[in-house]
């Protein structure tokens, strides 16, 4: 049998039984980590741990940041872009809508593709798309 990769390899372990992993057993399980395994949280070293703990704090307060920044501004938004305020908060409304649909889609598909593949995925989008909107000429020149 060819070995795992991190991604495949099961990290929940049963009490009673170390080989079975099955997400419909009833027994209590606890994630194990072997001595030298790298992805070992607690064999991290303190920048990785700090590194980690930085990404992780900094994208989770930019989502609500980015949804209440420009509130002051809605009326001088709507001016510039020739819009009304209300599809400027309509626009808010939806970000935040989403903020807290996202998670209900995303969750499941985490559990099975991992977290990593996820976050690679969804940073690679945000990069492509954000050229573009910025190439769509609100900025001012």
């Amino acid at each position: 049998m060819a070995p795992q990769n991190d991604e495949e390899r099961p990290l929940l372990r049963s009490d009673d039984d170390p080989e079975v992993d099955s997400q419909y057993s009833r027994t209590t399980q606890k994630v194990q980590f072997d001595d030298d395994d790298e992805e070992n949280p607690r064999a991290w070293s303190g920048r990785k741990k700090i590194v980690n703990v930085a990404i992780i704090a900094l994208m989770a307060i930019l989502s609500p940041l980015a949804s209440s920044m420009f509130t002051p501004g809605i009326s001088q938004i709507a001016k510039d872009l020739n819009t009304s305020e209300q599809s400027v908060i309509a626009t808010t409304t939806g970000f935040v809508i989403m903020l807290g649909f996202g998670p209900l889609f995303m969750a499941p598909l985490s559990e099975t593709f991992g977290r990593r593949m996820l976050y690679i995925w969804g940073f690679s989008i945000f990069t492509i798309f954000v050229p573009e909107t910025l190439d769509l000429k609100i900025l001012p020149e």
